[in-house]
């Protein structure tokens, strides 16, 4: 009898062990599937999180992009606005110098007024003009003159005093 008390001596404790790990083993299993659920939770954000970061790198790639496209356009503005600038300056050389080598009607000093050379007029019905030895007004002053009916070529000499011109339009040298 002994060793049934003794058994059920040991028994009982062990009955009651069991029940006291059956507890703990159903809790352990209880947040050993909450854990399971964190972490399906956990990757699901994130595939969440790692879908984003994808649609920003997308997005970077995206604004690098745009960005080179954007520098290639300003260097190609910068270029245009160069040759607009050298041909804006050609054209101002190019002005400057029809209006030194052009001239209206009046009175024109040789070396100091005009240069020397051939010019041709815009033109005008009326027109006069006169290549001058003089500056006195005297009719011997006049060298040539003429009173076209249209446009005219004159070549004036470096050895005229001056050259006059009336109602002819715009003179320019030619040559």
């Amino acid at each position: 009898m002994s060793l049934v008390v003794g058994v059920l001596a040991v028994g009982i404790p062990a009955l009651m062990m069991s029940a006291d790990h059956t507890d703990e083993i159903a809790a352990a299993k209880d947040s050993a599937d909450s854990l399971r659920g964190d972490i399906a939770n956990l990757e699901g954000e994130n595939e969440e999180l790692q879908g984003l970061v994808d649609e920003l790198d997308d997005g970077w790639a995206e604004h690098e992009d745009a960005m080179k496209d954007l520098d290639d356009r300003e260097a190609e503005i910068d270029e245009r606005e160069e040759d607009v600038t050298a041909r804006e300056d050609a054209v101002a050389k190019t002005e400057e110098e029809a209006e030194a080598n052009s001239f209206s009607g009046g009175t024109h000093r040789v070396g100091t007024d005009i240069k020397a050379g051939t010019y041709r007029n815009s033109g005008g019905d009326t027109c006069y003009w006169a290549r001058l030895s003089g500056g006195g007004g005297e009719l011997g002053d006049i060298i040539a003159n003429d009173n076209p009916g249209g446009p005219a070529t004159v070549t004036i000499s470096a050895s005229d005093w001056g050259f006059e011109s009336t109602r002819c339009g715009e003179w320019s040298l030619v040559d």
